[in-house]
C-alpha cells in the first residue's frame, strides 16, 4: 500500500491503478485482517489465563503475592488497553483500505482507456470495462488467458503481429511505448488503431510480478489527422495559387504554386501586404469593389493583372473569400488564384484570328451565312447583305423562306428535309431581293451538329444570275450559229450512180482551198485531204456507207492545201428507185472549225469556272475546317483549364464542409463522385478535341488515339506507316487525323469489330490510307451518307483526294483514301 501511495503522490496514476488490480494487493489486505484477528485471539487467551492465576495466588500467597498480582493486573490492563487501541486502529486502517480499494475499482471502471494486468507468465489477471469493450473479451473469459490471445495486436501497415510485450518487459524491466500505428483486432471482428504502452509491476521488494498495459482507441483521431494531412497536401500541391491573409491583407500563408508563379519565396512575402503583387494595371475601383465585398462577408471573383518578383507581368483569375469562425466573425481572407497568362495570350491570338477570318468573310464576294433548322438566319456577311439588299439585325427575325421568290417558296421544305437527312445540300435558289429583283443563287450548304448547343446550317452561295443569262444567250448564239452554218461554210456534193459522175459545189472547193479548174471531183480526192490521224477512220466510214447503202455522217479533221488544219463534218443520204436500187448519193461538207473552237473555248471556260468554283469552295471549306479546329481546341482548353478547375475547387470546398461532420460527409459523398465523373468526362472530351496547330506529329497523334482505343474499347489495333516523304502541311496532317478519327468512331458505333488495322504510306506525292476491320460489314448499295461519312468526304475533297469503300455483309470493311500533297 505504501508503494501505491508513493505512485499516486508522484502522479503515476496508470501504474498505481494497475497495481491495485493485482493479486499482491488483494493478498496484502487479507493479511492485515488476518493479523488483526490473531491479535484479538491472543488478548482473550491471556486475559483468561491471568484470571485463573489470580484465583490460585489469592488462596495461598501472602501480601507480597497480592502486590505482585496487583502489579501484574495493572500491567495486564495496560497491555490490554494497548491491544484494544491497536486493534481499533487496525480495523480503521482495514476499513480505509477497503474504501480506497473500492474507489480505485470505480476509477478503473470509469477510465476511457483500456487497462490490462498480467502475471509474469503473461496470463491476464485483470481487465477494466474499457479493455473489455475494445478487445471484445469479458474479464472472466479472459482471466488466465495468454495476453496475446486477448490483446491481439498487429502492425497497421504491414499486418504482421507485434512481438510479445510481456517477454520484453520481463527481460528488460523497462517501460515500452508502441507507435500509434498499432492495430488492435477485437474478438468480435472489429479493429481499432490504438495508442498504448506497457510497464512492469513490482512488489514491495522491487521484484517484477507481471505487466500492466494501458491503451486507448485513436481511430477517429487518426482519421482526422489523415484528413488534415490530405487537405494540407492538396492545398500545397494545388495547381492554383493559394494565399491566406489577415484582415489588413498581410500575407500569412502561400502554397508552392504561388512561389512557382510569382518567383517570391515564402520568406519574401510572409507578413508583407498583398499589394506587393500590384502591377498598376488593375483599376483602383476594382480593388475597392473587391475589399467592399470580402469585408462584408461575400466572395469576389475576377481577373487581376499582377507583377512577379522579376518585374514580369502576368494575369490571374482569382476567387477571394472571407474565412469566418464559429462566432460568425471574419478572421482572415482566402485567395485561390489561377495563372491565366497563356490563356489571355491565346485569347488575343484567337481574337486576332477571328478578326482576320471576319475580314475574309466580310470582304468575299460570295454569300456566307448560318441559319437554324427552321430557316431563321443567325448570321450573314456583308456580301449577303449587299446581294439581298437586306440589313441583317440579330434582334429582328429574318428567315431564308422569306427571301425566296414567290414561285420558289414551296421548295423550302424539300431543301430543309435534304439538309437534315444528308447533312448537306446543294442546288439553285430563286431569291427576291429587297428591291424586288429575282436573282439566282447556287448554294452549297452543310449541317453542323458538333461543338454547338443546337444544330445549325452553314450556308455558302454565289449569285449566278448573270452566268445563267450568259448561258441562255450562249444557247441562242449556238442556234443562230447553226442556222448560219446551214447557209455559210456548207457545201453540197453528189454522186450519180447512173452516170457515174460526181459534182461539188463551189463552197466545197473553197473549204479545201483548191481551185475548181485544177481538180476533178472524186471520192479519192475527198479522202486525200484527211488528217493522217483521221484518214483510216474516214476511209472505213465511207466504205461502210457504200457497202451498207445507209445514211450516215461523221466528223473529221482535214488539212487544207495551204496546210491549215480544219474540222469538217459530212453527212449523206441515199436515193433509191422503186426497186430499191441506189440512184444517187448526196450530202454536205461543212467546215465546223469555228464551232469546234467555240465549243473548246466554252468547255475550257466552263472547266475554268468549275475549277474556280471548286477551288473557292475548297478554300471556304478549309477556312471553315480550320476555324472549327481552333474552336474545338479553344473549347477543349477552356473545359480542361477553367471548368475542371472550378469543379476541382468545388470538390475541395465540399470536402472541407464535410470533414468534421459525418452526416454532412455522407450527404456530399455522391455529389463529389459526380464531380469526379464530370472532371474525368471533361478531361476525355478535352483530349479528343485538343490537337496541336503547328508542327503536328501525325504518328504520335494516331498512336495516342490507338492506345486509348485499345484501353477503353478492347479492340485489337494495328498501326502501320511508311511515310518516306514528310507531310509539311499542318492543315493536311490535322485533316488526315480527323478523317481517321471519324473512321474509328464509325467502327466503334456500327461495325462490332474485334480488330482494326490502319496503314499510311506515301507514294509519288500521294498519301494512301487503308483502314480495315473485321466487323459485320454492310451493303454498299444501301449505304447512307450520314454526317460522319459526309464530313470525311468533305475533308478528303477539300484536299483533292478520293475515297473507295469495299464491304459486304459479314465480311468487314476496307476504306482506301488517297490525298495528294
Amino acid at each position: 500500500m505504501q508503494r501505491i501511495k508513493l505512485l499516486c503522490d508522484s502522479n503515476d496514476r496508470k501504474t498505481a491503478l494497475a497495481l491495485i488490480g493485482t493479486d499482491e494487493t488483494a493478498y496484502l489486505s487479507d493479511s492485515i485482517i488476518k493479523i488483526n484477528n490473531q491479535i484479538s485471539d491472543n488478548i482473550r487467551k491471556r486475559l483468561n489465563k491471568s484470571q485463573s492465576d489470580f484465583v490460585k495466588v489469592n488462596s495461598r500467597n501472602d501480601k507480597l503475592g497480592y502486590t505482585v498480582i496487583i502489579v501484574s493486573m495493572i500491567l495486564i490492563i495496560f497491555v490490554f488497553h494497548f491491544l484494544i487501541k491497536e486493534t481499533s486502529k487496525t480495523k480503521k486502517i482495514s476499513k480505509e483500505l477497503r474504501e480506497e480499494k473500492e474507489n480505485y475499482r470505480i476509477t478503473l471502471n470509469s477510465l476511457a482507456e483500456g487497462l490490462i494486468t498480467t502475471n509474469k507468465e503473461g496470463h491476464v489477471v485483470y481487465m477494466n470495462p474499457s479493455a473489455e469493450r475494445l478487445t471484445g473479451w469479458n474479464w472472466r473469459e479472459a482471466k488466465k488467458q495468454q495476453l496475446n490471445t486477448v490483446f491481439n495486436v498487429v502492425n497497421e501497415e504491414t499486418g504482421k503481429p507485434v512481438e510479445n510485450i510481456v517477454s520484453r518487459i520481463m527481460n528488460d524491466g523497462k517501460k515500452i511505448e508502441w507507435e500509434n500505428n498499432t492495430l488492435l483486432k477485437s474478438k468480435d471482428s472489429g479493429a481499432f488503431i490504438i495508442s498504448n504502452n506497457g510497464s512492469p509491476l513490482l512488489d514491495l521488494n522491487g521484484s517484477m510480478t507481471g505487466v500492466v498495459l494501458v491503451f486507448d482507441d485513436i481511430t477517429e483521431r487518426k482519421k482526422a489527422e489523415k484528413k488534415i494531412k490530405q487537405l494540407s497536401v492538396a492545398v500545397e500541391q494545388s495547381p492554383a495559387s493559394v494565399v491566406i491573409t489577415d484582415l489588413k491583407g498581410n500575407i500569412q500563408y502561400v502554397n508552392q504554386k504561388f512561389i512557382n508563379v510569382t518567383g517570391y519565396s515564402a520568406e519574401d512575402v510572409m507578413g508583407k501586404n498583398s499589394r506587393i503583387l500590384k502591377s498598376g494595371y488593375t483599376s483602383a475601383a476594382e480593388y475597392e469593389n473587391l475589399w467592399k465585398r470580402i469585408t462584408s462577408g461575400l466572395e469576389w471573383r475576377g481577373e487581376l493583372h499582377n507583377k512577379k518578383k522579376n518585374g514580369e507581368f502576368y494575369w490571374e483569375l482569382a476567387l477571394i473569400s472571407p474565412i469566418i469562425n464559429a462566432k460568425g466573425e471574419i478572421i482572415s481572407f482566402l485567395a485561390v488564384k489561377e495563372d491565366i497568362t497563356e490563356r489571355k495570350k491565346t485569347e488575343e491570338k484567337i481574337l486576332k484570328s477571328e478578326e482576320q477570318y471576319r475580314d475574309l468573310v466580310d470582304n468575299i464576294t460570295d454569300l456566307i451565312c448560318t441559319h437554324d433548322l427552321d430557316g431563321k438566319v443567325l448570321s450573314m456577311n456583308s456580301a449577303a447583305e449587299k446581294l439581298t439588299g437586306f440589313k441583317f439585325d440579330p434582334q429582328q427575325t429574318m428567315n431564308i423562306k422569306d427571301l425566296l421568290a414567290s414561285n420558289a417558296k414551296s421548295e423550302f421544305d424539300d431543301y430543309m428535309t435534304g439538309i437534315k437527312k444528308n447533312g448537306f445540300g446543294h442546288g439553285l435558289m430563286k431569291i427576291k431581293t429587297h428591291s424586288g429583283k429575282i436573282r439566282i443563287w447556287e448554294y452549297n450548304n452543310s449541317l453542323k451538329t458538333t461543338g454547338v448547343s443546337t444544330a445549325i446550317v452553314r450556308g455558302y452561295a454565289r449569285d449566278i444570275t448573270e452566268q445563267k443569262k450568259a448561258e441562255k444567250e450562249l444557247k441562242k448564239s449556238e442556234a443562230r450559229l447553226k442556222e448560219a452554218q446551214i447557209i455559210a461554210h456548207i457545201s453540197n456534193w453528189e454522186i450519180d450512180f447512173v452516170s457515174n459522175t460526181q459534182t461539188w459545189s463551189d463552197e466545197f472547193y473553197r473549204i479545201y482551198g483548191i481551185s475548181k479548174a485544177e481538180v476533178q471531183p472524186s471520192t479519192e480526192l475527198f479522202l486525200s485531204f484527211m488528217h493522217p490521224e483521221d484518214a483510216g477512220f474516214a476511209q472505213k466510214k465511207v466504205q461502210e456507207g457504200f457497202d451498207s447503202l445507209k445514211d450516215s455522217s461523221f466528223n473529221f479533221r482535214f488539212i487544207r492545201k495551204d496546210g491549215a488544219t480544219r474540222h469538217g463534218y459530212s453527212e449523206w443520204r441515199f436515193e433509191f428507185d422503186k426497186k430499191g436500187n441506189p440512184l444517187r448519193l448526196y450530202g454536205i461538207l461543212q467546215d465546223i472549225t469555228d464551232r469546234k473552237e467555240a465549243e473548246e473555248k466554252l468547255k475550257l471556260l466552263e472547266q475554268k469556272i468549275l475549277e474556280q468554283k471548286i477551288q473557292e469552295q475548297k478554300n471556304i471549306a478549309k477556312a471553315i475546317i480550320k476555324a472549327e479546329e481552333k474552336e474545338r481546341n479553344h473549347m477543349g482548353q477552356e473545359l480542361h483549364d477553367n471548368v475542371n478547375q472550378i469543379l476541382a475547387g468545388t470538390k475541395m470546398y465540399l470536402g472541407m464542409v464535410g470533414k468534421d461532420d459525418e452526416k454532412t460527409k455522407a450527404s456530399i459523398k455522391y455529389p463529389m463522385e459526380l464531380i469526379d465523373n464530370a472532371i474525368n468526362e471533361i478531361r476525355s472530351i478535352s483530349h479528343r478535341n485538343v490537337t496541336p496547330q503547328k508542327n503536328i506529329d501525325l504518328i504520335d497523334l494516331l498512336q495516342s488515339l490507338f492506345d486509348k482505343l485499345e484501353k477503353n474499347s478492347g479492340l485489337k489495333t494495328e498501326l502501320k506507316f511508311d511515310l518516306s516523304d514528310p507531310i509539311k502541311n499542318d492543315d493536311l496532317v490535322l485533316n488526315i487525323y480527323r478523317i481517321i478519327q471519324e473512321e474509328i468512331n464509325n467502327i466503334l458505333k456500327h461495325a462490332a469489330a474485334k480488330n482494326v488495322s490502319i496503314s499510311l504510306e506515301t507514294i509519288d506525292n500521294r498519301i494512301q490510307i487503308i483502314t480495315t476491320d473485321d466487323g459485320k460489314g454492310f451493303n454498299l448499295n444501301k449505304i447512307r451518307n450520314g454526317i460522319g461519312i459526309s464530313n470525311m468526304i468533305n475533308r478528303i475533297e477539300t484536299f483533292n483526294g478520293k475515297m473507295e469503300i469495299i464491304s459486304s455483309p459479314g465480311n468487314g470493311c476496307e476504306i482506301m483514301i488517297e490525298i495528294p500533297f
